[in-house]
Protein backbone atom coordinates (compact mmCIF):
# COMPACT_ATOMS: atom_id res chain seq x y z
CA UNK A 1 0.00 0.00 0.00
CA UNK A 2 1.18 3.12 -0.93
CA UNK A 3 0.29 6.78 0.81
CA UNK A 4 -0.21 9.82 -1.13
CA UNK A 5 -0.41 13.46 -0.12
CA UNK A 6 0.66 17.08 -1.49
CA UNK A 7 2.76 19.69 0.67
CA UNK A 8 1.27 23.10 0.00
CA UNK A 9 3.25 26.47 0.40
CA UNK A 10 1.64 29.85 -0.27
CA UNK A 11 0.30 33.41 0.56
CA UNK A 12 -1.17 31.77 3.71
CA UNK A 13 1.56 29.55 5.11
CA UNK A 14 2.35 25.81 4.67
CA UNK A 15 -0.45 22.58 5.01
CA UNK A 16 -0.43 19.22 4.23
CA UNK A 17 -3.27 17.14 2.38
CA UNK A 18 -3.26 13.58 2.05
CA UNK A 19 -4.98 12.09 -1.39
CA UNK A 20 -7.11 9.43 0.16
CA UNK A 21 -9.61 9.21 -2.81
CA UNK A 22 -8.46 8.35 -6.78
CA UNK A 23 -9.05 11.46 -7.71
CA UNK A 24 -8.25 14.89 -6.17
CA UNK A 25 -9.43 18.20 -7.64
CA UNK A 26 -6.91 21.80 -7.13
CA UNK A 27 -8.52 25.06 -7.68
CA UNK A 28 -10.57 27.60 -7.17
CA UNK A 29 -13.40 27.01 -5.22
CA UNK A 30 -15.24 24.08 -4.98
CA UNK A 31 -12.60 22.10 -5.66
CA UNK A 32 -11.16 19.08 -3.14
CA UNK A 33 -8.35 21.77 -2.54
CA UNK A 34 -9.12 25.19 -2.91
CA UNK A 35 -6.08 27.68 -3.55
CA UNK A 36 -7.21 31.09 -3.84
CA UNK A 37 -5.83 33.48 -6.55
CA UNK A 38 -5.44 31.00 -8.92
CA UNK A 39 -6.34 30.90 -12.76
CA UNK A 40 -9.36 29.53 -14.24
CA UNK A 41 -8.95 26.09 -14.98
CA UNK A 42 -8.42 22.38 -12.58
CA UNK A 43 -5.89 20.75 -11.78
CA UNK A 44 -6.18 16.88 -11.26
CA UNK A 45 -4.52 14.60 -8.82
CA UNK A 46 -4.74 10.82 -9.51
CA UNK A 47 -3.35 8.25 -7.21
CA UNK A 48 -3.47 4.82 -9.18
CA UNK A 49 -1.09 5.71 -11.74
CA UNK A 50 0.54 8.81 -9.56
CA UNK A 51 0.14 11.26 -12.07
CA UNK A 52 -1.28 15.09 -12.69
CA UNK A 53 -3.43 16.26 -15.46
CA UNK A 54 -4.16 19.88 -16.32
CA UNK A 55 -7.86 21.27 -17.42
CA UNK A 56 -7.75 24.54 -18.70
CA UNK A 57 -5.97 27.36 -20.89
CA UNK A 58 -3.06 29.00 -20.38
CA UNK A 59 -1.20 30.33 -17.24
CA UNK A 60 -2.10 27.13 -15.65
CA UNK A 61 0.25 25.51 -13.58
CA UNK A 62 3.94 24.67 -14.09
CA UNK A 63 6.52 21.44 -13.33
CA UNK A 64 9.99 21.49 -14.24
CA UNK A 65 10.07 24.93 -16.12
CA UNK A 66 6.93 23.95 -18.14
CA UNK A 67 3.75 24.23 -18.85
CA UNK A 68 2.12 21.80 -17.55
CA UNK A 69 -0.26 19.18 -19.50
CA UNK A 70 -0.41 15.61 -18.07
CA UNK A 71 2.59 14.26 -16.55
CA UNK A 72 3.15 11.30 -14.15
CA UNK A 73 4.23 11.91 -10.51
CA UNK A 74 7.06 11.07 -8.30
CA UNK A 75 7.62 11.38 -5.12
CA UNK A 76 9.34 14.84 -4.72
CA UNK A 77 8.10 16.63 -8.03
CA UNK A 78 6.87 19.97 -7.57
CA UNK A 79 3.86 21.99 -9.29
CA UNK A 80 3.84 26.00 -9.35
CA UNK A 81 0.41 27.51 -9.95
CA UNK A 82 0.55 30.92 -9.46
CA UNK A 83 1.53 31.83 -5.65
CA UNK A 84 1.45 28.20 -4.78
CA UNK A 85 3.78 25.28 -4.72
CA UNK A 86 3.13 22.15 -4.26
CA UNK A 87 5.32 19.15 -3.73
CA UNK A 88 4.03 15.46 -4.38
CA UNK A 89 4.62 12.83 -1.72
CA UNK A 90 4.34 9.34 -1.41
CA UNK A 91 5.04 6.65 1.31
CA UNK A 92 5.09 2.81 0.63
CA UNK A 93 3.81 0.64 3.10
CA UNK A 94 7.29 -0.55 4.23
CA UNK A 95 8.13 3.07 4.88
CA UNK A 96 4.79 3.76 6.55
CA UNK A 97 5.51 0.23 8.97
CA UNK A 98 8.83 1.55 9.49
CA UNK A 99 7.63 5.18 10.64
CA UNK A 100 4.75 3.70 12.84
CA UNK A 101 7.80 1.54 14.63
CA UNK A 102 10.05 3.84 15.78
CA UNK A 103 6.53 6.04 17.18
CA UNK A 104 5.85 3.10 19.15
CA UNK A 105 9.21 2.30 20.24
CA UNK A 106 9.38 6.07 21.86
CA UNK A 107 6.01 5.49 23.08
CA UNK A 108 4.35 7.96 20.82
CA UNK A 109 1.96 5.87 18.54
CA UNK A 110 -1.82 7.72 18.33
CA UNK A 111 -4.31 5.02 17.49
CA UNK A 112 -6.54 5.86 14.68
CA UNK A 113 -9.63 6.41 17.69
CA UNK A 114 -7.38 8.74 19.84
CA UNK A 115 -6.57 10.88 16.80
CA UNK A 116 -10.27 11.24 16.01
CA UNK A 117 -10.82 12.40 19.30
CA UNK A 118 -8.65 14.33 20.29
CA UNK A 119 -8.66 15.94 16.86
CA UNK A 120 -12.68 16.66 17.91
CA UNK A 121 -11.38 18.39 21.25
CA UNK A 122 -8.82 20.69 19.42
CA UNK A 123 -11.78 21.94 16.91
CA UNK A 124 -14.68 22.08 20.12
CA UNK A 125 -11.95 24.16 22.45
CA UNK A 126 -10.58 26.42 19.55
CA UNK A 127 -7.43 25.25 19.45
CA UNK A 128 -6.79 23.98 15.85
CA UNK A 129 -5.29 25.89 12.94
CA UNK A 130 -8.85 27.44 11.79
CA UNK A 131 -7.92 27.36 8.26
CA UNK A 132 -7.76 23.57 8.31
CA UNK A 133 -11.00 23.87 10.07
CA UNK A 134 -12.99 25.91 7.76
CA UNK A 135 -11.64 23.68 4.68
CA UNK A 136 -12.77 20.19 6.41
CA UNK A 137 -16.44 21.80 7.23
CA UNK A 138 -16.46 23.03 4.15
CA UNK A 139 -16.02 19.28 2.85
CA UNK A 140 -18.64 18.15 5.20
CA UNK A 141 -21.04 20.54 3.96
CA UNK A 142 -19.98 19.19 0.34
CA UNK A 143 -20.83 15.48 1.36
CA UNK A 144 -17.15 14.95 1.46
CA UNK A 145 -16.09 14.29 4.78
CA UNK A 146 -12.81 11.76 5.45
CA UNK A 147 -12.55 11.26 8.63
CA UNK A 148 -9.08 10.02 9.31
CA UNK A 149 -7.55 12.60 6.67
CA UNK A 150 -9.05 15.66 8.70
CA UNK A 151 -7.86 13.99 11.84
CA UNK A 152 -4.12 13.78 10.15
CA UNK A 153 -4.41 17.72 9.54
CA UNK A 154 -5.84 18.64 12.22
CA UNK A 155 -2.86 17.28 14.69
CA UNK A 156 -0.29 17.72 11.69
CA UNK A 157 -1.05 21.70 12.29
CA UNK A 158 -1.03 21.49 15.89
CA UNK A 159 1.62 20.21 18.48
CA UNK A 160 -0.56 20.88 21.50
CA UNK A 161 0.58 17.68 23.77
CA UNK A 162 -1.86 14.69 24.59
CA UNK A 163 -1.59 15.60 28.27
CA UNK A 164 -2.27 19.39 28.14
CA UNK A 165 -4.96 20.49 30.82
CA UNK A 166 -7.41 21.59 28.64
CA UNK A 167 -7.34 18.12 26.86
CA UNK A 168 -7.31 15.88 29.57
CA UNK A 169 -9.98 18.11 31.29
CA UNK A 170 -12.49 17.63 27.75
CA UNK A 171 -11.73 13.62 27.44
CA UNK A 172 -12.48 13.81 31.03
CA UNK A 173 -16.19 15.13 30.75
CA UNK A 174 -16.89 12.76 27.84
CA UNK A 175 -16.03 9.93 29.70
CA UNK A 176 -17.92 10.74 32.36
CA UNK A 177 -20.58 11.55 30.00
CA UNK A 178 -20.39 7.83 28.39
CA UNK A 179 -20.32 6.46 31.46
CA UNK A 180 -23.72 7.91 32.45
CA UNK A 181 -25.04 6.93 29.20
CA UNK A 182 -26.13 3.45 30.89
CA UNK A 183 -28.07 5.38 33.42
CA UNK A 184 -30.17 6.84 30.81
CA UNK A 185 -31.51 3.60 29.99
CA UNK A 186 -34.12 1.17 31.42
CA UNK A 187 -35.72 1.50 34.46
CA UNK A 188 -33.03 3.42 36.21
CA UNK A 189 -33.29 6.19 33.51
CA UNK A 190 -37.01 6.36 33.66
CA UNK A 191 -36.62 6.99 37.29
CA UNK A 192 -33.95 9.16 36.92
CA UNK A 193 -36.49 11.24 34.07
CA UNK A 194 -39.18 10.78 36.07
CA UNK A 195 -37.55 12.37 39.49
CA UNK A 196 -36.46 15.09 37.11
CA UNK A 197 -39.94 15.56 35.83
CA UNK A 198 -40.76 15.99 39.12
CA UNK A 199 -38.28 18.37 39.86
CA UNK A 200 -39.17 20.87 37.51
CA UNK A 201 -43.43 20.34 37.86
CA UNK A 202 -42.83 21.60 41.46
CA UNK A 203 -40.42 24.33 40.37
CA UNK A 204 -42.87 25.55 38.18
CA UNK A 205 -45.71 25.61 40.74
CA UNK A 206 -43.79 27.00 43.09
CA UNK A 207 -42.74 29.83 40.49
CA UNK A 208 -46.22 30.41 39.22
CA UNK A 209 -46.99 30.37 43.32
CA UNK A 210 -44.76 33.40 43.51
CA UNK A 211 -46.20 35.26 40.55
CA UNK A 212 -49.84 35.10 41.49
CA UNK A 213 -48.66 36.53 45.13
CA UNK A 214 -46.66 39.11 43.57
CA UNK A 215 -50.06 40.15 41.56
CA UNK A 216 -51.98 40.02 44.51
CA UNK A 217 -49.94 42.18 46.22
CA UNK A 218 -49.55 44.84 43.74
CA UNK A 219 -53.31 44.95 43.75
CA UNK A 220 -53.57 45.44 47.58
CA UNK A 221 -51.06 48.53 47.60
CA UNK A 222 -52.70 50.11 44.59
CA UNK A 223 -55.84 50.22 46.30
CA UNK A 224 -54.70 51.44 49.31
CA UNK A 225 -53.43 54.38 47.40
CA UNK A 226 -56.43 55.20 45.93
CA UNK A 227 -58.24 54.95 49.07
CA UNK A 228 -55.45 57.21 50.47
CA UNK A 229 -55.16 59.61 47.77
CA UNK A 230 -58.53 59.74 46.36
CA UNK A 231 -60.45 58.50 49.34
CA UNK A 232 -61.86 55.92 46.62
CA UNK A 233 -64.16 53.14 48.17
CA UNK A 234 -64.04 50.06 47.33
CA UNK A 235 -67.49 48.97 49.38
CA UNK A 236 -69.85 49.13 46.75
CA UNK A 237 -68.01 47.35 44.16
CA UNK A 238 -67.10 44.43 46.33
CA UNK A 239 -71.54 44.51 47.59
CA UNK A 240 -72.26 44.12 44.02
CA UNK A 241 -69.97 41.45 42.94
CA UNK A 242 -71.58 39.08 46.46
CA UNK A 243 -74.95 40.48 45.18
CA UNK A 244 -75.29 42.38 48.37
Amino acid sequence: MTEHWIEIEGPNGARKHYLDRALTRVGGAGADVVLEGTSRGELQLWNDPAKAVWLGGGGGPRTAGQELDERFLADGDRIEWGKWTMTYRESTAEAVLEEVGAARAKGSAMPEGWRRIKAGILVEQGLADRQVVKRWSDAVVRGEFQPEACARELLAASDLPDDDPRVLERSSRLLRDFVMTPAGRGARGAGRKMKGAAKNTAAAAVAQFIIVGIILLMTFVGMVLARLKWDTSFDGWIDAILGN
